[in-house]
């Protein structure tokens, strides 16, 4: 039994069954059923059908744009399923079984990632910044001193409370998994603003990748890994594109700290911490979003 069939269509809009809204608005008087066919194969819209047994993302990839990818994925994140069918048109339909919903979104965005690799490498710009190149005053002076002090086994009310002003409420804390292999998020900083307040209350335990912007988590994740694998903090000047949930993009600047906090015989974590910088520009004067 279906429970419910939806159209997104390429500005973002969500159209109902039997789509007589959507059909006066195109002009058009065919059927429901032919009238989703056709906006999937030639324009471009997404059809969700949410059935019993799991939910069914019927798109044409070659003229799905980046935004309407992008919140086709927020929507599966939203849509209460357990396994999801992605029925693709190419020459003919090709169909991808996905144990879970995680695992659709991951397949999107490797779609994503595939048509638009030189837009995703403009999307999340990032440059190296030496600790001599800190101002004598920044507050990242403070949260490397707290570091050395190995303060692996702190809570992060504790952390909030040892963090220099500018910077409470605004950190990340991500503790490896499985041999290095994973981040899981510990606690996200309710100051951060990069997505909806009630995110940093959802973040806790989740894939640090797997946040609303996935792309963003996706690109965001090496700076992490390269401070594990190395053992040294990383201080970045950071130009991003973040996509926000009704499809528009945001162009966020920021330079970050990523550090280890570990003591001898604890466990391991990262903890990063940022502040907002318009004035950095690693795109030429290129305004995206």
């Amino acid at each position: 039994m279906q429970v419910c069939d939806l159209i997104l269509d390429s500005q973002g809009h969500l159209w109902l069954a039997p789509f007589r809204e959507l059909g006066e608005a195109l002009r058009s008087r065919q059927p429901s059923a032919k009238l989703a066919d056709f906006v999937v194969k030639n324009l471009g819209y997404v059809r969700f059908r949410l059935h019993r047994q799991g939910l069914v993302v019927a798109f044409r990839p070659k003229l799905l744009s980046a935004p309407t990818l992008v919140q086709a994925m927020h929507l599966i994140a939203d849509l209460p399923c357990r396994r999801v069918a992605l029925s693709e048109l190419h020459q003919a339909w090709r169909y991808r079984l996905c144990k879970d919903r995680l695992e659709a979104i991951e397949n999107l965005n490797q779609l994503l990632l595939d048509r638009n690799a030189e837009n995703v490498a403009l999307n999340y710009m990032r440059k190296r910044i030496e600790r001599a190149e800190l101002a004598r005053h920044s507050p990242f002076h403070e949260v490397l001193a707290l570091a050395a002090g190995r303060p692996a086994n702190l809570d992060p009310a504790e952390i909030d409370r040892k963090l220099p002003a500018p910077l409470q409420g605004r950190f990340v804390i991500v503790t490896p998994q499985e041999g290095q292999q994973t981040l899981l998020i510990e606690h996200w900083g309710e100051r951060l603003g990069s997505y909806h307040p009630r995110w940093a209350t959802l973040a806790p335990g989740m894939r640090f990748q797997d946040q609303p912007d996935y792309r963003y988590g996706c690109a965001a994740t090496p700076a992490y890994t390269t401070v594990l694998r190395r053992g040294v903090s990383v201080l970045e000047q950071i130009d991003a594109i973040m996509s926000q949930r009704g499809g528009e993009e945001q162009r966020i600047r920021y330079c970050r700290l990523i550090t280890l906090l570990r003591a001898r015989g604890g466990r391991l974590r990262l903890l990063s911490t940022s502040l907002m910088d318009p004035g950095i520009d690693l795109r030429g004067g290129i305004q995206a979003g």
